[in-house]
């Protein structure tokens, strides 16, 4: 006791860890070993078999040097023997370890030297022909002997990787060492949105035994890992592994301690009597090398041709599909992609091979591509977008991709609409690269935008959508200048830029101008550049004045579908935000404005916010905005939000806007509105926002001539595709190290088929129209864990799918008094899932695989909008039956 007092007061003093730890002098320790692995679906049912295996042997430790001036460093000999297989099986209940054949007998196992100094192993000296998978067993025992006996929070570097550690002394004979935040030097590919990555939760725990002399007498590793989706908390797999040691006695070893200066030289010494060449060897793991065998690109396309055929886009077969050509595209070479492009079998699904090598995101596939067509001078640009729409989703990009698009663009396309997809898809990627790499763009495309002509507004247009994609901070200040100064287009378009930019980046000149646009400050601003202006104001959590102010100019002369609006975007942020809340009630009962006068807005527009589907994991709402002007659906807007704690992500958005349609109206209502507004040129089109990325505009027609020729020609009155892509959704890859020494191979991929359709119905005869949209998605989710170790492979695959149908409708009736009926509603939708477990022993071809399959069935609806709608929609369809 006095001997430890004085260590303790020593460490005190001099801020140094002194170990009572006493390691084997000349004689060797013997311990027994079990390694033990586990592997099955989250959630499982206690019945559920699970896949697992173990691994049994002795270690014999014995102290090789010691340095005599400093007696913390100490090389150590370390031999593994009885090495035995055990496969997990489960009968009647009961789990047993059944004895595989004796693989190891054909695995080399020379014995190993760990340098270990200040309670650190420095380095492990490994023969250089044993298979890896022995080596990372031998990496494991070793770090079970760096440890500490004095409390202390430190890093350190072991099997696992570099980990934070922490060390409890329970009391003289026991110590607890937990690890975290694990950094290992294997690649990790990981979704930038949270909600669509994977999720890990690890727990790390060693427990060490000592006697009174401080001899181990036992090590207990345990950890337990749950990986699973974001989205789906309860798809995912859980692993379980134990390594464990036990004081089995002492024994004399053949190898006795020798002198040397170094270490170093201590271990040559040694290997040199063995005539063995042993390397020295970080702690950590080292990969297994394997050999993939699969198919050819061009014999993977071939087998799944028939799926990625246009007819089948919005299906969960189509998304499969895409997924299986793409692993084999990222292996793909140059030549091979070529070959595929060039394949005239391959010309039917050109545009879905396009999404998968944009999807891929490797220079391969960008070169191949390239090569194979004239982006200057094209024959077909819908190939073409298609492979940049996948590009600029893409989560990878390459820098590569940047100046490529730059000297397509210097050598100026020559299809307006392609050149357009170009810039955006430029934008778009240089925002996830580097802040230097957007810099660059931002200038890029500022002198690209220079050189438009100042009455082209299309082309003004198409480079405030690409600055849109880019989000440079620079970009605020030119989005400003046009969304004040700029044509009725060019306001718009600079508004909606502005809206795109999360309200935190709002700042006092944004909120200037909003409420300058909003309340016509300097001159009349078109009614959409008012209605996104109420949307950054309302969205900007206003405080009480500012919305005191907004609250009373209800009771202006403007626009009363302008009002209508506002009145909605109120009510909706009410409903949204317990402050906004509290400070429209307040307002309400403060300026006198809960009354008939305030709260019975005369007008069409609305907007409105539905949760579309809400569990303990996700929650997802659906957002639509309505505006009315002249009695004329003139802008709308759908998209589609996931929530998850603190993190929202739009997922996708759909902006149908129009003009000039209130010419074709003849009624009362319109002509006694009171609207200073100029005339507005006839237009109709659909954008799009995918994940934050805007597509190039769809024009339906532009100009009465265009309009008067799709009436007479019949050709919108037919459903007709609007976009169609194959996406990737999902992506996280990741090699995770156990403390056993195994690696989980964790890969998780998901891609979306969609087809988005609609046609138009237009009778100036009867004075009527009807207006259909439908998306069709198709969902699949496919992952894998894998365990390998030895000659045994361990694999759980699921995958998820599902197929979902949604329908917009619209009938406007102004044959008297216009009326207009908006629809929304959501088909059935069946999700199953498939689990499958295979275990194979290849030593011997043992093997074992279990199925298992689940379905959620979700009940179609229709979504309420507002009271106004109901009334109009019972009004139509009452007159027309």
């Amino acid at each position: 006791m006095i001997v430890q007092h004085i260590l303790c007061v020593l460490a005190a003093v001099f801020g140094t860890t002194v170990s009572l730890l006493r390691l084997p002098e000349s004689s060797a320790e013997v311990y027994t070993f079990s390694s033990t692995v586990s592997l099955n679906e989250l959630d499982a049912a206690p019945q559920t078999k699970d896949l697992g295996y173990k691994v049994t042997g002795r270690v014999h430790l014995a102290r090789l040097w010691t340095n005599q001036k400093d007696s913390l460093d100490n090389v150590y000999h370390i031999r593994i023997s009885e090495l035995k297989l055990f496969l997990k099986t489960t009968k009647n209940g009961v789990i047993e370890y059944k004895e595989q054949d004796d693989g190891f007998r054909k695995l080399k196992n020379e014995p190993f030297f760990v340098v270990w100094k200040n309670f650190r192993i420095e380095k492990i000296y490994l023969n250089d022909e044993e298979q890896t998978s022995m080596r990372n067993l031998k990496k494991a025992i070793a770090s079970l002997f760096q440890f500490r006996d004095t409390h202390a929070h430190i890093e350190e570097m072991d099997v696992c990787g570099l980990c934070s550690v922490t060390y409890e002394v329970i009391d003289k004979f026991a110590i607890i060492k937990r690890k975290n935040n694990c950094i290992s030097h294997l690649p990790v590919t990981e979704h930038p949105e949270k909600i669509l990555g994977a999720e890990r939760d690890i727990k790390r725990k060693v427990f060490y035994q000592l006697d009174e002399s401080s001899k181990i007498l036992k090590v207990f590793s345990s950890e337990n890992l749950n990986l699973s989706l974001s989205i789906r908390k309860n798809v995912g797999v859980s692993v379980a592994a134990f390594l464990e040691l036990n004081f089995n006695g002492t024994e004399t070893e053949s190898i006795h301690p020798i002198s040397s200066d170094t270490a170093d030289q201590a271990v040559e010494e040694v290997t040199k009597k063995m005539k063995m060449k042993f390397s020295p060897d970080a702690l950590y793991i080292t990969e297994e090398s394997y050999k993939n065998i699969e198919k050819s690109l061009t014999q993977i396309v071939k087998s799944h041709r028939d799926n990625l055929k246009e007819i089948n886009l919005g299906t969960y077969t189509s998304a499969a599909s895409f997924l299986e050509v793409l692993k084999v595209v990222l292996l793909s070479s140059e030549e091979d992609i070529i070959k595929a492009l060039k394949n005239k079998k391959n010309e039917p699904i050109l545009n879905q091979l396009m999404d998968i090598f944009g999807s891929a995101q490797t220079l391969a596939a960008h070169k191949a591509v390239l090569k194979t067509f004239n982006f200057v001078k094209p024959k077909n640009i819908d190939p073409l977008e298609r492979y940049l729409w996948a590009l600029s989703l893409g989560k990878k990009p390459k820098a590569e991709f940047v100046e490529d698009l730059k000297n397509i663009l210097k050598q100026k396309p020559q299809n307006e609409k392609l050149k357009e997809t170009i810039i955006l898809s430029l934008t778009a990627i240089a925002r996830k690269l580097s802040p230097e790499v957007a810099a660059d763009v931002f200038s890029f495309v500022k002198d690209d935008l220079s050189k438009c002509a100042k009455e082209d507004e299309f082309c003004i247009a198409s480079h405030l959508r690409a600055f849109k994609n880019l989000k440079h901070p620079k970009a605020k200040s030119i989005f400003l200048q046009y969304a004040q100064n700029g044509s009725r287009l060019l306001s718009v378009t600079a508004m909606k830029a502005l809206y795109s930019f999360p309200p935190s980046e709002w700042d006092s000149e944004v909120m200037k101008a909003a409420e300058k646009i909003y309340y016509q400050r300097d001159r009349i601003y078109d009614s959409s550049a008012r209605a996104i202006a109420i949307d950054i104001i309302v969205d900007s959590k206003p405080n009480f004045e500012t919305l005191k102010h907004l609250m009373k100019s209800l009771q202006s002369n403007t626009s009363y579908e302008t009002r209508k609006y506002l009145l909605q975007r109120l009510q909706q942020a009410a409903s949204l935000n317990e402050t906004f809340n509290e400070y429209f009630r307040e307002l309400m009962i403060s300026e006198n404005l809960n009354n008939y006068g305030f709260l019975a807005q005369r007008g069409l527009s609305s907007a409105l916010s539905k949760t579309i589907y809400n569990d303990h994991y996700l929650n997802a709402s659906l957002f639509t905005i309505n505006e009315v002007s002249k009695s004329v659906l003139k802008r709308s807007h759908v998209s589609v939000s996931l929530e998850q704690n603190d993190e929202k992500m739009k997922v996708c958005g759909l902006d149908l806007f129009t003009g000039g349609l209130s010419s074709f109206l003849w009624s009362d209502e319109v002509a006694g509105e009171e609207d200073l507004e100029e005339p507005e040129d006839l237009i109709a089109g659909v954008e799009l926002t995918i994940q934050g990325v805007s597509i190039r505009p769809f024009i339906f027609f532009n100009g009465h001539a265009q309009l008067m020729g799709h009436l007479w020609a019949g050709t919108a009155s037919e459903r007709t595709p609007l976009q169609q892509a194959i996406g990737l959704l999902h992506e996280h890859n990741e090699n995770l190290i156990l403390g056993t020494g195994n690696i989980i191979k964790f890969d998780l991929r998901g891609s979306s088929s969609a087809e988005l359709a609609g046609k138009i119905d237009f009778s100036l005869w009867n004075r009527n129209a009807h207006i259909n949209l439908d998306s069709k998605i198709g969902l699949v989710i496919d992952g894998s864990i894998s365990i390998d170790g030895f000659f045994i492979q361990n694999k759980i695959y699921f995958d998820v799918h599902s197929e979902q149908k949604t329908e917009a409708t619209a009938n406007l009736d102004f044959s008297d008094e216009v009326l207009f009926c908006l629809k929304i509603s959501q088909m059935k939708t069946e999700a199953k899932a498939n689990i499958n477990k295979i275990q194979k022993n290849l030593d011997t071809n043992y093997s074992i695989h279990r199925t298992k399959r689940k379905k959620l069935t979700l009940p179609g609806r229709t979504f309420a909008l507002n009271q106004k709608n109901n009334e109009m929609c019972n009004q139509i369809f009452k007159t027309s039956t």
